[in-house]
Formats: structure tokens, sequence, C-alpha cells
């Protein structure tokens, strides 16, 4: 399945690339791109940031927003792109994204230590495992964990994690947000 998955990746790749650099070769003409929608634009790289912007808003201008018609979606990509565009609004070459995409894969670092995934691997399928909003110690005792959960409430473990037991399945509702352990309890 990898090994397909990879396949299928590197021939999209090279595909895109390609496709990249035939694309740069071509300039658009003023006409072409009067003629296209703001959709088209905004998918074309040689299409000017702001020039894709005014279509924009050139279609919508007046309008009341409705569900369902890309104006989410063409915020969201304006801002990710105003980002990456200088002033002038010139869209960078997709094979320069693509290089340092490839780039920052290829330098792996161990700055942050030697993760890997301990599990479960096993969840249910319901509902599921959960998010963990605070981790703490007990100050005497250190095989007792305290985990607390934004919707699951707080458990403890007094065997160093190996096993789990909550005490507030019974309340109506327990968000825990952080975690304090009183550092004089016993």
């Amino acid at each position: 399945m990898l090994r397909k998955l990879l396949l299928s990746f590197a021939f999209s790749a090279t595909a895109l690339f390609a496709t990249a650099q035939d694309r740069a070769s071509n300039a658009l003409t003023t006409s072409e791109i009067e003629n296209m929608t703001w959709v088209e634009a905004m998918q074309d790289y040689r299409v000017n940031f702001h020039t894709v912007v005014e279509k924009f808003n050139a279609e919508f201008d007046g309008k009341p927003y409705e569900k369902g018609h890309g104006w989410k979606q063409f915020k969201r990509w304006e801002y990710m792109m105003g980002q990456r565009v200088g002033e002038t609004g010139v869209r960078p070459h997709p094979s320069v994204l693509y290089q340092a995409i490839q780039q920052q894969q290829a330098s792996s670092t161990t700055e942050y230590g030697e993760w890997s995934s301990m599990g479960p691997f096993n969840a249910p399928a319901n509902n599921g495992i959960g998010r963990i909003n605070g981790v703490a110690f007990h100050p005497n005792h250190h095989d007792t964990i305290y985990a607390g959960a934004p919707a699951g409430g707080l458990w403890v473990s007094y065997d160093d994690g190996q096993s789990w037991t909550t005490f507030t399945d019974e309340l109506t509702n327990l968000g825990v947000s952080d975690l304090a352990i009183d550092p004089l309890a016993s």
C-alpha cells in the first residue's frame, strides 16, 4: 500500500513539475486574463495576485454572503497567498514551492529529540481516545499521574500510566483546562 502511495505521489509530482515548467514559457495575454473568472485566475499562478483579488471583489461586490459560493475558500487563499507575494503581487512559481518542500523534508532534524508513536493503536471507533489538556504528577508519589481532558474529565493512574481510572463520570459535565496539585498534599 505504501509503495502504491509513493509511486502515485512521484507520478503526480512529476506531472505537476512538468506542467509548471511548460506554463512558465507561456505568458498570458491581457485578453486571456480579462476573460478568466476569478476561480480560473486564482488557479493560474501567472495571474497577478492583485488582479485575482480585483476579479473576486468585482464578482461579489454588493452581493450578500451565500454559503457554497466560494467566498470562504477564496478568503483563505487570499490570506495564505497574500503572505507569499511581494507588493508587486507576483505569485511564486509552483516548482519553487515544490523544491522548498522537498528541501525541508530532506533536512530531517533531531533538534527536539527522537519521537515515536507509542499508541494506543486500537482505539474504539465511536468514542475515540480524546484530547488531553493537562498532565500533572503527584509531588510525593511518583507513580501517580493525573490527566485532564476538555470533555473527558479528570483521570488518575497509580501505576505510572499502565492503567487509568476516572472519578468524574458521574458528573454532568467536567471540562479540564489545567491541573494544579497541592505540593503539601500527602
